[in-house]
C-alpha cells in the first residue's frame, strides 16, 4: 500500500531528508529506496509524504523545449528558459499483506486511505473552504508545493495535472482492496516560482545535478567518433560547396 509517514521535523529539504533509504513497506521483500509524493500545505512546512508501495514498472518522461527565434541574428534560435517536462507512470496499489496481518484500517477500509492520500492533493483544505464561506469570501485557493523523489538524484517540484485510478477487487463491504492508479505530472520550474521559494531552489538543485551527470556520460574529444573535420573547410558563414560535386570543398578559395 501507499503510506503517509508522520513527519518529526519541519523541513523544506525532503530530498535530504527522506533519500538516506526508506524501508519496503513489507518485510517480505528487501529494503529498497522507494519512489514517493511530498506535499506541503501553504499553511504549514509539516511535510505529507506518500510512499509508493511498489516503485513502478516504467517511467515515462516528455521534455519539450522553449525556444524563440533570435531577434540579434547571432543564432536561429535561443533557448528562453528549461523544457516543459511531463512525467507519467502507474502505480499497483494491493492490500493483501495489509489483510492477511490483520491492519484495522485495511480491514475498515481497504485501500480507499491510500488512494485519498494521492486525490487530496489536488483539493483546496475543506478548513480553508469553511473560513472562507465564514468569512463570505471563497476565492482560489494556494496549490500545496509537491515534490515527486525519484531516487536519491532526482527530487523535482511537480504539479499533479491528471489522476486516472482504476479499481480491480474489493471486499465483502465493496471497500477497493486493489488498483491500479495512472499519474501525470507537469515538472515546475523555477519560471513558476519567485527566487525565495523552495520550488525555485529545488528546481535548481535538479538542473545543478542533472548537468552534473550528463558531464560524466560525455567527452571532449571530437576524435573519439571516428570523424575527422579540416578547419579549412569551416570558416565564417559555413564550409564552401564545390558546385560540381556537391561536396564541402577542402581549399579555401584564393
Amino acid at each position: 500500500m501507499i503510506f503517509l509517514v508522520a513527519p518529526t521535523r519541519e523541513t523544506y529539504r525532503p530530498h535530504l531528508l527522506l533519500w538516506l533509504r526508506l524501508a519496503s513497506a513489507s518485510p517480505r521483500t528487501p529494503r529498497n529506496a522507494k519512489g514517493a509524493l511530498v506535499y506541503y500545505r501553504p499553511s504549514t512546512k509539516i511535510p505529507s509524504v506518500v510512499l509508493f508501495q511498489y516503485n513502478p514498472d516504467t517511467i515515462s518522461r516528455r521534455l519539450q523545449p522553449q525556444v524563440s527565434a533570435d531577434s540579434s541574428g547571432s543564432s536561429p534560435f535561443v533557448l528562453t528558459g528549461p523544457p516543459i517536462q511531463t512525467i507519467s507512470f502507474e502505480l499497483d496499489i494491493d492490500a493483501t499483506d495489509s489483510l492477511e496481518s490483520k491492519n484495522p484500517s485495511a480491514v475498515a477500509y481497504g485501500i480507499l486511505p491510500q488512494l485519498a492520500a494521492l486525490e487530496v492533493i489536488m483539493y483546496p483544505p475543506s478548513s480553508t473552504v469553511m473560513e472562507g464561506l465564514a468569512n463570505k469570501g471563497l476565492g482560489p485557493q494556494e496549490a500545496p508545493l509537491t515534490v515527486l523523489i525519484l531516487g536519491n538524484a532526482r527530487a523535482l517540484p511537480v504539479l499533479l495535472t491528471q489522476y486516472a485510478i482504476t479499481e480491480q477487487a474489493f471486499d465483502t463491504s465493496f471497500n477497493p482492496i486493489r488498483a491500479r492508479v495512472a499519474l501525470e505530472l507537469r515538472v515546475l520550474s523555477y519560471q513558476d516560482f519567485k527566487p525565495d521559494q523552495t520550488g525555485f531552489g529545488l528546481f535548481l538543485t535538479y538542473q545543478v545535478d542533472l548537468e552534473n551527470l550528463g558531464s560524466l556520460a560525455t567527452i571532449n574529444d571530437l576524435a573519439a567518433t571516428g570523424v575527422k573535420l579540416d578547419p579549412r573547410n569551416v570558416e565564417k558563414g559555413g564550409p564552401k560547396i564545390n558546385e560540381r560535386k556537391g561536396m564541402p570543398s577542402t581549399q579555401k578559395e584564393g
